[in-house]
C-alpha cells in the first residue's frame, strides 16, 4: 500500500458527517475494497473528482503494482490517421467522468499506462453515481464518480479475479462514500 498526498480523509471542515481524522483513505481502500472483496479487487485508487489529486492507491499484494496516473506520448488513431499525442491520464479521466461519459478522447480511457476499452457506462440506480466499466485483455476496470471522489478498481482474470465481484465491491464502497457525503 502506498500513501499519497494525504493520509487523512479529504473533507470540508464544516462537514459533520466526515469520518474522524484518524480514518485514512489508504485504510479505507485496503479494508473496504481489497480485503472485503474476498480477493476480487486487484488494485484500487481514490482521487478528488475536481482536480484529480491522488489521495490513495493500493494493491492486493505488496508485490503488485499500484495504480497511478501517468503522462506520456502515445500513437493514437484519429480521423486523419495515426498521430503522436500527449496522454495525460488524470485529465482524460476527469473529463470523461465529469461529463458522465460524454467527453471521450481519441486517446481513449487510460490508467497506469494501459488503454481500456469502454464496456459499459451508466448512472447507478441505487447511488445515482456515474459508473463505467472497461476491459483490456484479461484486466478489467471499474470507475465511479461520487460527489467528491473518483474511485477506480481493477481485477485480473489471470490471478483468478472475477469482474462481477470486483464491480460489486466498487458499488458497495461507493454506496458507503455516498452515505458519508463523499
Amino acid at each position: 500500500a502506498v500513501y499519497l498526498n494525504s493520509e487523512e480523509w479529504q473533507s470540508d471542515a464544516s462537514d459533520s458527517q466526515a469520518p474522524s481524522s484518524s480514518a485514512t483513505w489508504q485504510h479505507s481502500l485496503s479494508e473496504y475494497l481489497i480485503k472485503d472483496s474476498v480477493g476480487h479487487v486487484w488494485q484500487a485508487l481514490v482521487c478528488s473528482n475536481t482536480g484529480g489529486e491522488l489521495w490513495a492507491s493500493t494493491s492486493a499484494k505488496a508485490s503488485d503494482p499500484t495504480l497511478k496516473f501517468e503522462t506520456y506520448e502515445a500513437e493514437v488513431e484519429t480521423e486523419s490517421g495515426a498521430q503522436s499525442l500527449l496522454v495525460d491520464e488524470k485529465n482524460l479521466l476527469l473529463s470523461f467522468m465529469q461529463s458522465k461519459g460524454g467527453q471521450r478522447s481519441a486517446a481513449g480511457l487510460r490508467i497506469g499506462g494501459d488503454k481500456f476499452q469502454l464496456v459499459r457506462a451508466f448512472e447507478d440506480d441505487e447511488t445515482s453515481c456515474f459508473t463505467a466499466y472497461g476491459k483490456r485483455g484479461k484486466i478489467g476496470l471499474g470507475i465511479a464518480l461520487t460527489q467528491r471522489t473518483i474511485v477506480v478498481v481493477t481485477f485480473n482474470e489471470e490471478l483468478g479475479h472475477l469482474g462481477s465481484p470486483c464491480y460489486g465491491a466498487l458499488q458497495k464502497y461507493v454506496k458507503y462514500l455516498v452515505s458519508q457525503r463523499f
